[in-house]
């Protein structure tokens, strides 16, 4: 299934453990991989949200209404370099995230750049910001992870893949 079968507001099922599910947040990476955050309908999954690759997931027929449509754009893109406006944290965006009921959210790799302008990564942690609280600084590294986003790479980059098969049951 690709992640244009997949919105926020469907309920999915999980191809292997047959459980369900509303998605609650689609999550981009820069290294190709898309998840979707899915939260039990019947409490089936667990408590929380879980995160599945599309692979994994079938669209059921129901979904969740909901009054306003999800944003599932924004003017940030994976690799950029962004500012946040309140704490003035400069970095790489490496995640982006939508979720069904909130603003965007991006993960930022902290940068800083030494006196020529050249850029160093700050530490292994990444900070999580709105995405209406940034600034795009530059097109940083998008376009080295073009090729990434433009083809099919999931399953290479670790979901499960279209070949995925219920094993039986052994009890």
């Amino acid at each position: 299934m690709s992640h244009n079968d997949i919105h926020l507001g469907d309920e999915v099922r999980h191809r292997l453990f047959d459980e369900t599910g509303i998605v609650v947040g689609i999550v981009h990476h820069i290294s190709g991989c898309d998840r979707f955050a899915v939260l039990p309908s019947d409490g089936s999954i667990g408590d929380e949200r879980e995160y599945f690759f599309a692979e994994e997931l079938t669209r059921t027929d129901d979904s969740f209404e909901v009054s306003d449509e999800p944003v599932t754009e924004c003017d940030v893109e994976l690799g950029n370099v962004v500012r946040d406006e309140i704490t003035d944290t400069e970095g790489y965006v490496a995640t982006l995230a939508y979720r069904l009921l909130n603003c965007p959210r991006i993960s930022v790799k902290p940068i800083e750049r030494d006196d020529d302008g050249e850029i160093d990564i700050v530490g292994t942690d990444p900070e999580w910001f709105d995405v209406p609280t940034v600034e795009v600084v530059d097109d940083g590294i998008t376009a080295d992870f073009d090729d990434l986003r433009d083809n099919d790479s999931e399953a290479e980059t670790g979901a499960l893949g279209d070949d995925l098969v219920t094993k039986p049951d052994m009890g």
